[in-house]
């Protein structure tokens, strides 16, 4: 699939900041009575990224419809002192 196509609207480089992107697609086709669902990926580095979890509870809340998917991609790290 090509990065500009109708449909598509990720490609930032800002950790986390597809999943209130994703939230707010989702928002807007339920909002429209669009009969879709939004694929929301992000990768392991940004689970413990605040927009991610508020944009978590606003989907639940608010039953959007949306999937959400996180990818070990290996830039999550734990430091251990």
């Amino acid at each position: 699939m090509h990065m500009f196509v109708k449909g598509f609207f990720g490609g930032n480089g800002i950790v986390g900041a597809q999943v209130p992107v994703g939230t707010g697609v989702a928002f807007a086709m339920k909002y429209l009575k669009r009969p879709a669902c939004c694929f929301t990926l992000y990768g392991d580095g940004a689970a413990n990224q605040g927009q991610v979890f508020e944009a978590f509870n606003m989907a639940a809340l608010w039953k959007l419809p949306v999937v959400f998917g996180c990818e070990n991609n290996k830039y999550g790290m734990v430091r251990i002192f």
